[in-house]
């Protein structure tokens, strides 16, 4: 493996073009159900020719008539990552020159101004014409094939990375590593033409690797159940099942796989989460559809929890969440 050290800022938070929002596809058997995780946050890529470039901003449109951000104003900051889009390298922002070809990532977050604006958490510039522009990714799960992995990075793509690919460093991975990916990691992918290797749609021929902060990441389907690559040992009416189009999963299970633990009061009925360090996360009551932070102040749980035989069950969704983990999809 290959291993280029360039030093860039960090992306400040979740990056997806796609962030793959997990749909199950139970066995027949199996009543159906969907998995939407809350904890991905959503990056939209944007490209278009600069037209204008000022201090602080670039205005971006292109031809593309079915695309609703054709015409588009970023803004850009210290917090923007800029990026040669054939080496890698962090450049500065002055290297975006007006008639430029520019791809970039954004928040979610606009203006209703017509042109919209949004913040730019990654600009790729130094574009080469028919140059494959590099596409930000999350890794969804990794399998080992032949000498590397295969990574899935949707529900529909896996792409195929070697022992021999290139990888590049960033602020928040100083030292890349093919054997440390795992569910939640963002890379910045460079793909290279032919066939590729084992079952995947295509072949990483470079990539650079941010990290995102996660406690861990989880699988789960009817009877499965595992944390951080590590499958959990379910007793008798421990099993994750399926009510009412949700995927419910034991609490306990999850928590003490990641180091923590479980309080309860029989009295009021109260379950006290806490980390591994004896922190408390969060609190709840079984049966009920609310839990409450330190604060004191009640939430929303996406359903209420389930008390079954002595177990407290909750939405997958609403694991994801309280434990901030990331769902790994097979």
């Amino acid at each position: 493996m290959k291993m280029k050290r360039i030093v860039s800022l960090c992306l400040s938070f979740l990056l997806l073009t796609s962030v793959a929002v997990a749909a199950e596809t139970p066995a027949a058997t199996e009543p159906s159900y969907e998995i939407t995780p809350v904890t991905d946050q959503t990056m939209i890529r944007v490209w278009g020719t600069a037209v204008e470039v000022g201090d602080n901003r670039v205005h971006l449109n292109n031809s593309n008539e079915e695309d609703i951000y054709s015409d588009i104003i970023l803004n850009v900051g210290e917090e923007t990552l800029v990026l040669d889009a054939v080496t890698g390298e962090t450049v500065s922002f002055d290297q975006v020159k007006e008639n430029d070809v520019v791809y970039a990532y954004v928040g979610p977050a606009m203006t209703m101004s017509l042109p919209p604006q949004a913040f730019a958490q990654l600009i790729l510039c130094n574009i080469p014409a028919d140059f494959g522009v590099p596409s930000l990714v999350q890794v969804q799960s990794v399998a080992a094939c032949g000498e590397g992995y295969d990574v899935r990075v949707d529900a529909e793509t896996v792409l195929h990375m070697d022992k021999d690919v290139e990888l590049l460093a960033s602020e928040s991975v100083a030292e890349p590593a093919l054997e440390s990916l795992k569910p939640g990691d963002v890379l910045l992918t460079w793909r290279q033409s032919g066939e590729t290797a084992c079952e995947a749609q295509g072949t990483v021929a470079k990539a650079m690797a941010f990290a995102v902060v996660y406690a861990g990441w989880l699988y789960a389907a009817p009877g499965e159940l595992s944390v951080n690559g590590t499958a959990v040992e379910l007793a008798e009416g421990t099993e994750p099942f399926v009510q009412d189009g949700k995927l419910m999963i034991p609490l306990r299970l999850v928590v003490e796989a990641l180091g923590g633990k479980i309080e309860w009061d029989r009295e009021s009925r109260t379950i006290r989460v806490l980390d591994a360090e004896g922190q408390v996360l969060y609190a709840l009551n079984a049966d009920e559809s609310t839990y409450s932070k330190e604060s004191g102040v009640e939430l929303d749980l996406m359903v209420p929890a389930v008390l079954k035989d002595g177990t407290t069950f909750l939405a997958a969704e609403d694991v994801l969440r309280l434990q901030n983990l990331k769902l790994e999809v097979r």
